[in-house]
Parts: structure tokens; C-alpha cells; sequence
């Protein structure tokens, strides 16, 4: 009986060192992303938007693309259109894609969410097919996230060149590990206010 209680003992032990070293081994792995969440600006993306076409909208009709718009309307030249297709897009231009979900939006602008998962495929092949140049952003924060906003984000995230987020919205980890799992370069800002620098390094301008 002892020799059970003993056996029985060790096998306790051994299956909590197990199960801490897998919880350890997780959340190596996932932090290893999200503490990531600041890399250097790519050097493949400086200039990318100079000299081009640059176009906006929405995937989900949240309004941070009229805060974007608000805040840097005079730092370059772009057209805007929240019900963007690819026929009205020049060959060789970029696409701004505003990822975030607001049912009420979607609603007030007479669209379903399978309309609007249908417009987004339709942009996302129109880059494939390389008539165009896709860079998302998503800039709600935690408040843009959900299930319905994610399964946007991983649509767009995953078929864009490049990905542009704030950090709020990556607390765990999804944005940044789309980017990575699809090797699509990202770019973390603290908030809205200070993506002043990526758009300067896009648009081919260095320094202050």
C-alpha cells in the first residue's frame, strides 16, 4: 500500500512538471509576438505611396477612417470612398484599407455583413491579380475588436503588404501574429495621433 501511495505520488509530480512547463512553453511563444510589437519600419516600404494614387476605405464602416482623414487630411493626397470597388481603382495605385467593424455603420450605409465580406474579397483579388497595392490599418484599439471585426482583420491583415496598428489593439497578440503568420511586415503606434512618422517614411521622407 505504501509502495502505491508512493507511485501514485511521483506520478502527481511528474504531471505538474509537465503541465508548468507547457503553460511556461505557451506563453514563451505567444510573447514572444506580442512583446515584438514595435519592429523598425521596413526599409522595402520607404516611398512605397510616393507619387502614387493613393486610395481609402473602410472594411467594416468603423469611423477610423474619418478620424484618419480628420487628422491627416493635408499630409498627402488621397481620394476617399467608404464603398470602394476595384473598377474604380487606378492600375499601379495603393489601396488604404480601414479594418473595423461597426454594425450601426453597416447599417446606416444599407450593407449586410456578407455585402461587405463579399467587397472585401473583391479588393483583396484585385490586388492579387496585381492591379493594385493593399496597406491595412487597423487604429480602434480593443474597442475595434470582436469576432466579426477579427474575421475581417484576418482577411485583409493576411493580404496586404504591409500592416499598420495600434498597440492597444494587439494586447494578445492577433494582430501582430496575422502579420507574422502570413510574412507580412507590420508597424506598430501607440495611438492614432502618432502615425505621422510611418506616413512620412512611406511617402520617402527621412528624419523629423
Amino acid at each position: 500500500m505504501k509502495v502505491l501511495k508512493n507511485i501514485k505520488r511521483f506520478s502527481l509530480i511528474i504531471f505538474l512538471f509537465l503541465l508548468f512547463i507547457n503553460i511556461i512553453g505557451c506563453k514563451k511563444d505567444n510573447n514572444n509576438v506580442i512583446n515584438n510589437t514595435n519592429p523598425d519600419f521596413p526599409e522595402e516600404m520607404f516611398g512605397k505611396i510616393k507619387d502614387k494614387k493613393v486610395y481609402l476605405t473602410s472594411i467594416g464602416q468603423a469611423n477610423d477612417l474619418l478620424i484618419f482623414d480628420d487628422l491627416y487630411k493635408n499630409s498627402f493626397d488621397y481620394e476617399i470612398d467608404m464603398l470602394l470597388t476595384p473598377d474604380n481603382i487606378d492600375e499601379g495605385s495603393i489601396v488604404f484599407i480601414f479594418v473595423g467593424c461597426s454594425i450601426k455603420a453597416l447599417e446606416e450605409s444599407s450593407l449586410s455583413l456578407s455585402e461587405e465580406r463579399n467587397r472585401a474579397n473583391e479588393l483583396i483579388n484585385g490586388s492579387k491579380n496585381g492591379k493594385y497595392e493593399i496597406i491595412a490599418f487597423h487604429l480602434g484599439g480593443n474597442s475595434r475588436r470582436g469576432s466579426t471585426s477579427d474575421s475581417f482583420i484576418q482577411m485583409v491583415f493576411s493580404s496586404s503588404i504591409f500592416n499598420i496598428f495600434q498597440a492597444t489593439g494587439n494586447e494578445d497578440g492577433f494582430l501582430a501574429n496575422t502579420s507574422v503568420d502570413n510574412n507580412i511586415p507590420y508597424y506598430v503606434v501607440p495611438r492614432i495621433g502618432a502615425l505621422e512618422t510611418p506616413l512620412k517614411l512611406l511617402l520617402g521622407v527621412k528624419g523629423e
